[in-house]
């Protein structure tokens, strides 16, 4: 990603970038904190005291994705030409790549 930034610097005036949220910070720590946690959020900050150093800092803006809509979640397949009464997840993954083109999924 680092490698991206500075290529992207030179055409854009901020970059946005999705990175963990505050809940998910939250969620880890109160959990029973092990050496995978401590490794990946001393990597999180590893890079973006990078970030920082680099000057890149002002380049980013962190947003987080919006949640998918579970109210029309149907209405959204529909859309998209998928059958949401066929919920079972073979079945949904069979529509995906017959969309896709010539691929395949088998269980």
């Amino acid at each position: 990603m680092i490698h991206y930034l500075g290529m992207c610097g030179h055409y854009f005036d901020r970059i946005v970038v999705v990175g963990p949220s505050a809940s998910e910070y939250s969620r880890l720590l109160s959990s029973k904190v092990d050496q995978q946690i401590i490794e990946r959020l001393l990597s999180h900050i590893q890079l973006l005291l990078y970030i920082r150093k680099i000057g890149a800092e002002d380049l980013l803006v962190f947003r987080q994705k919006r949640p998918p809509c579970e109210f029309h979640f149907e209405d959204h397949m529909r859309e998209v030409g998928l059958d949401p009464e066929s919920m079972l997840a073979d079945e949904l993954v069979n529509q995906l790549t017959s969309k896709a083109g010539n691929c395949s999924y088998s269980s």
